[in-house]
């Protein structure tokens, strides 16, 4: 069952609130008095723009958005639509960006680093990165500053109370970031190693309460197949996942860290690294959107963290990072590892980062000196 509470616009009526059973089409005033939805919608004396609204006409309730303001307009769509249409139940829309949705353009180049303890002296293309996070992840990646949604859903899929209101509350401040490219030339992108991937580190100092970026990715009515980088929305009025797997931004790539003080292993506190990045929801039209800022002063060449959730890693320490930005493991397996990493260095000298052919050549080379000496050594045995 799918409730919406309604505020009455008009203030010299009787009625101030009204909550609607969109599934049964009953109303309920705040003296438990029911009235059938279509009295309601004729009542003059209740007002309110939901119930007012003409839905913008779709071939079976497809809604496509040209630009990040349709997006947001697609909440006010589908509940004007419910509360309008005869058979809500039968109602499935889909949401996606229209053939007129422009991409935002973002700087073709990332700084990025085969080391997790050197500040990066080389860039990638965003191209090459997308080959390396798909061709090193074994899915399609894209990276992308673009909030979008995209699924088909019904009015099984949504949260059983709405509040109506909150359709048509805006923030500026967030619309404007989201119509703008982060500039994430100062940021920039290290290898950790083959367990952890990549990680991001801060190219200049960042302010307590600054705000790193938006988590982009494709907003989804349905769980994804893997919730690796997946916030699970509670609050939004789709009740939807934002997903990053395989379409996102910087903050994509921010590892792992409880936040300051929540460590249960108190007396390891000290030597190991707690998040300086925070992650807080902001809604407009009732649609949630993820804000990642600073917690902290954050240097130059600090690693930027995050607490993903109390259930991480199941509280254990594995995926922690010590005070040197080192990543410690309850799990040993370093030739595995060993191995994982010239795989993951042969792919990315593949893709075309300079360093990372260095470093298998300069491998190369002392292998091969090695085996020299070692031959030597056996030849006067």
């Amino acid at each position: 069952m799918v409730n919406i509470t309604l505020t009455n616009k008009n203030l010299h009526a009787k009625d101030s609130v009204v909550t609607i059973n969109i599934n049964t089409g009953i109303c309920t005033f705040a003296d438990k008095r029911k009235t059938p939805l279509k009295m309601l919608l004729n009542d003059a004396d209740f007002s309110h723009p939901l119930l007012t609204r003409t839905p913008i006409p779709a071939a079976n309730f497809h809604y496509e958005y040209d630009d990040i303001d349709g997006l947001f307009y697609s909440s006010i769509y589908v509940y004007s639509t419910l509360l309008n249409v005869d058979k809500p139940q039968a109602c499935q829309f889909k949401i996606n960006p229209s053939k007129k949705f422009q991409s935002l353009k973002f700087a073709e180049q990332i700084y990025f680093s085969i080391h997790e303890q050197k500040r990066a002296e080389e860039t990638i293309t965003i191209h090459q990165l997308n080959e390396l996070v798909s061709h090193l992840s074994g899915f399609l990646f894209k990276f992308s500053e673009d909030f979008m949604i995209a699924d088909t859903f019904t009015i099984n899929e949504l949260p059983s109370n709405i509040d109506g209101d909150a359709l048509y509350k805006r923030d500026e401040k967030i619309i404007e970031l989201l119509k703008n490219p982060n500039d994430f030339s100062k940021f920039e992108l290290r290898y950790v190693n083959p367990i952890m991937g990549f990680g991001v580190f801060s190219r200049s100092t960042l302010q307590k309460d600054d705000i790193v970026a938006v988590y982009n990715g494709v907003k989804t009515a349905h769980e994804p197949s893997s919730l690796e980088y997946t916030f699970q929305i509670k609050d939004d009025c789709f009740n939807m996942y934002l997903d990053a797997r395989q379409h996102g931004n910087i903050t994509r790539f921010i590892n792992h860290a409880p936040s300051p003080g929540k460590s249960k292993t108190n007396h390891q506190k000290p030597t190991l690294l707690e998040a300086n990045v925070i992650s807080a929801s902001h809604f407009i039209s009732g649609i949630e959107v993820v804000i990642y800022s600073a917690t902290k002063e954050i240097l130059p060449g600090e690693q930027l963290l995050v607490n993903y959730g109390t259930a991480y890693f199941n509280d254990t320490n594995i995926g922690r990072f010590n005070a040197v930005g080192r990543m410690i493991s309850s799990k040993r397996f370093i030739p595995k590892q060993t191995r994982k990493k010239l795989i993951h260095m042969r792919i990315m000298a593949n893709h075309g980062v300079e360093k990372a052919q260095i470093y298998l050549s300069l491998r190369t080379l002392f292998i091969f000196i090695f085996i020299v000496m070692v031959m030597g050594v056996l030849k006067y045995l």
